[in-house]
């Protein structure tokens, strides 16, 4: 049977010349006419584009170019407001596009605990050449150690944490509770011996012996029992890696006055750029398992913006938590011991002069109640001393 969609097959109808006589006389005059009508429409184009430069600004999202491969935008929204600096809005996306395609594709690389990169030294790499003094990017060097100043145990939370991603992306319960400490006696066993690893800074811990150089120390009791039981991820930023993106990337478009835009990622930093702009900001809260609008603030200035939420508002944010269907919720938020933790649903704050990976680290021990059994208003009177405003 032919192709219903396939194009008829005949010859096209032509319509017959005509073949005519041209006047000389007018030649002159057409000559005169045709400069005429070209010398209009480059004024026209001209103008045209004098009119695109003066264009409105408007807000647009930014994409990473699409040769970029695997890269960390996947989990982020930026939006700029282009055509509010010196350069025209093409020549303002085009830059932005650039700059964020590369820093996005390079922190994947780099951040990455998984991934094999050749000719570089990311996190992979330092996991697989343990108590060896490794030269590292400096993007990677200040995540790493921020981390290890600030963030008490978390940078060794590998193991807990390739446990939990299978319970994340388990498609039904039976399975989600097999990989679950609270529920399965094999998990929470594991996860107790584990723990005497992780939390002692003898069996592992980050070193950095000089600008831009990490060891990874792990024990030989560690090492062995890593063996043992499948571990080959002993550091990762797991939680942290997209504050630490979010904080690089615009501070690379800080550097190339690049200031009218935000960044957001899906699991709660948000880095505005704009100085100007009014921007609106909504805090959610969980309950018979949905998600509403807590409430919602209105601001003008560039500010970092961290929120620990605990539950998801999308689908796509099923990837760091998990929902039973008795309505139990089961996040990324634990302690040193990989048990779940979280004191609040949801935690903010915001900061005019410190960073996403900073802001985060502060609320950390607040939102697993490391800090103790304290009230929003309690949280919120200490980190103010700090420059920090919790969202109440």
């Amino acid at each position: 049977m032919a192709n219903r969609y396939a194009r008829e097959k005949r010859t096209p109808y032509v319509k017959p010349v005509e073949r005519i006589e041209l006047d000389e006389s007018h030649i002159k005059r057409r000559i005169v006419l045709a400069v005429l009508f070209a010398v209009i429409g480059l004024a026209a184009f001209s103008y045209a584009i004098i009119q695109f430069r003066k264009a409105e600004p408007k807000w647009t999202e930014i994409e990473v170019d699409a040769a970029s491969g695997v890269n960390l935008s996947v989990e982020f929204t930026l939006r700029y407001h282009l055509g509010r600096g010196t350069m025209s809005p093409t020549a303002e996306k085009k830059q932005l596009v650039n700059l964020y395609s590369t820093e996005m594709s390079e922190l994947f690389q780099l951040y990455s605990a998984t991934k094999f990169v050749n000719n570089i030294n990311n996190l992979y790499e330092i996991n697989r050449r343990p108590n060896e003094e490794i030269e590292v990017d400096p993007r990677l060097y200040r995540a790493l150690k921020v981390s290890a100043e600030q963030g008490g145990r978390i940078l060794y939370y590998g193991p807990y944490y390739e446990y939990y991603n299978s319970l994340f992306f388990a498609g039904e319960d039976y399975l989600a509770e097999y990989f679950d400490p609270a529920r399965s006696r094999e998990a929470g066993e594991y996860f107790e011996e584990l723990s005497r690893f992780i939390r002692d800074p003898e069996a592992v811990r980050m070193e950095f012996p000089a600008e831009n150089k990490v060891v990874l120390r792990i024990s030989d009791q560690y090492l062995s029992y890593a063996k043992e039981a499948g571990i080959e991820v002993f550091a990762d930023l797991s939680m942290m890696q997209n504050a630490f993106a979010a904080d690089e990337v615009c501070e690379r478009f800080r550097s190339r006055g690049l200031i009218n835009g935000y960044l957001v990622s899906d699991d709660g930093f948000i880095v505005n750029l704009c100085s100007d702009a009014e921007m609106n900001f909504e805090e959610y809260t969980y309950s018979d398992g949905k998600a509403a609008v807590r409430q919602s603030w209105s601001y003008t200035g560039a500010r970092n913006i961290v929120t620990l939420r605990s539950f998801p508002l999308k689908k796509a944010d099923l990837v760091r938590c998990y929902v039973y269907e008795d309505g139990s919720l089961v996040s990324s938020y634990i302690n040193d011991r990989g048990l779940q933790a979280s004191r609040f649903d949801t935690l903010s704050a915001w900061s005019e002069t410190k960073g996403c990976a900073e802001i985060f680290f502060a609320l950390l021990p607040y939102k697993t109640g490391e800090k103790g059994e304290k009230s929003l208003e309690e949280v919120s009177e200490e980190l103010l001393k700090d420059g920090i405003t919790v969202f109440q």
